[in-house]
């Protein structure tokens, strides 16, 4: 069950699909929020600075399509880092961002700019409610567009989790 979210604050739809799996029904919520950029896609002061309201917004009309109290997945891309304000404020209503468990330092985003000066952040995340537990998180090593893959493992939380469970760290 797969269905397109169109956006209200941002400039691209959410994909948000609920799957059956041995666990019962999980939820992901994929993501690509508003670049840092003005209505005329240019790099502003100002288009950073409301860049994160944006994303707040974005994201709180994505989630009225997502059942809260299901296993939910969301990840995609944020386009801000989990310093900023939209990510906070999943972390404080409980989701976990999977990359922050394993890697406090890789980027997931780089550009290199006309005058020759590379940017870099960790724009791209994989958040994850109570339902689940993370057992391993990295930035895959691929370089196919400006963002790198993030990778997470995750079981579910009501499973054992003393059990010995391979690390690919």
């Amino acid at each position: 069950n797969v269905r397109l979210l169109k956006p209200q604050a941002g400039w691209f739809p959410a994909l948000i699909t609920e799957t059956t799996t041995d666990i019962g029904p999980v939820q992901i919520l994929n993501v690509h929020l508003r670049p840092p950029l003005d209505d005329d896609a240019k790099a502003t002061v100002s288009a950073y600075l409301e860049s994160s309201t944006i994303h707040h917004r974005e994201l709180t009309h994505f989630l009225q399509s997502a059942n809260r109290d299901q296993p939910l997945i969301i990840a995609g891309d944020f386009n801000e880092n989990e310093r900023r304000t939209a990510i906070k404020k999943l972390l404080n209503d409980g989701f976990t961002d999977a990359l922050s468990l394993y890697d406090t330092k890789s980027n997931t985003w780089s550009w290199r700019t006309a005058s020759g000066i590379t940017l870099q952040n960790r724009y791209d995340h994989i958040l994850f409610n109570q339902h689940f537990h993370c057992t391993d998180a990295k930035v895959a090593d691929v370089r196919a567009s400006d963002h790198r893959p993030v990778q997470a493992v995750l079981i579910n939380n009501k499973q054992d989790t003393e059990q010995d469970i391979p690390n690919s760290r």
